[in-house]
């Protein structure tokens, strides 16, 4: 039974990460209302791993270079995505947007054909998750520009920031979060939240979180509340003006 149908009764929950946050925007018809059938019980965790990277012949060593080309070849640049709708393409749409910059999309059928079609380059630029990049950065085949992130991945600590190259907005941190479905007794949820935020303090559930690049987070029903439609109306502005639809 989906969890959105589920009895109000604090025993069937639902762990969402970004998916859920954007899924109302990107398709016409779901099965649940994001804000109505469910309610927010806690933040659990946040992960910042989408890095901007471009085949090393790109004449490019910063992100202030790679919008100065962009901006001197309109239209003429393109980027790889592992499809319509993925945290890669809305991160290209939310650069586009924020730099005013014209890049063509081409999409992929995976993260991972995207990403070696930059390395090999079949394609120029690409935004991609550390784990998929990481190897080829370092082995020369891919160019590390910049994180999507409030701060430095200690996995690859010589890469900058958005916000540190002047283009703090263009961040793509993912959110992880536990909501109940809606009419979930008021007590209930607290007692949920409390017992989250017990467990992520836990020494063992921290470090494993870390192992997997999430950054623990916790905090009240209403943080979690807040970051939901903070990051809907973020999203789903550079949705709707891009026009992405994925059924």
């Amino acid at each position: 039974m989906p969890v959105a149908a589920s009895r109000p009764d604090g025993y069937t929950l639902l762990i969402a990460d970004n998916a859920y946050i954007v899924n109302p925007f990107l398709m016409s018809k779901l099965p649940y209302d994001s804000l109505r059938d469910f309610v927010p019980v806690a933040l659990l965790s946040s992960s910042s791993t989408t890095l901007a990277v471009v085949h090393p012949s790109l004449p490019v060593k910063t992100v202030k270079e790679l919008i100065a080309l962009a901006r001197a070849r309109p239209g003429e640049l393109n980027y790889a995505s592992g499809g319509n709708g993925t945290i890669p393409h809305l991160m290209g749409e939310l650069l586009k947007s924020v730099a005013k910059i014209n890049l063509v999309h081409i999409p992929y059928k995976s993260t991972a054909l995207a990403i070696y079609a930059v390395a090999s380059g079949e394609v120029t630029i690409a935004f991609g998750g550390i784990f998929a990049v990481k190897g080829l950065a370092e082995s020369g085949r891919l160019r590390a520009l910049a994180i999507a992130s409030a701060a430095r991945n200690p996995l690859m600590p010589a890469v900058p920031t958005f916000a540190e190259t002047g283009w703090p907005a263009v961040d793509a941190t993912g959110y992880r979060g536990l909501l109940a479905p809606a009419g979930t007794p008021r007590e209930i949820i607290a007692r949920l939240n409390a017992d989250a935020n017990k467990a992520l303090q836990l020494p063992a559930v921290r470090a494993r979180l870390s192992e997997l690049g999430y950054d623990v987070l916790g905090g009240t029903p209403e943080d979690y509340g807040r970051v939901i439609r903070a990051e809907m109306d973020k999203w789903g502005k550079i949705i709707r003006d891009a026009g992405i639809k994925v059924q």
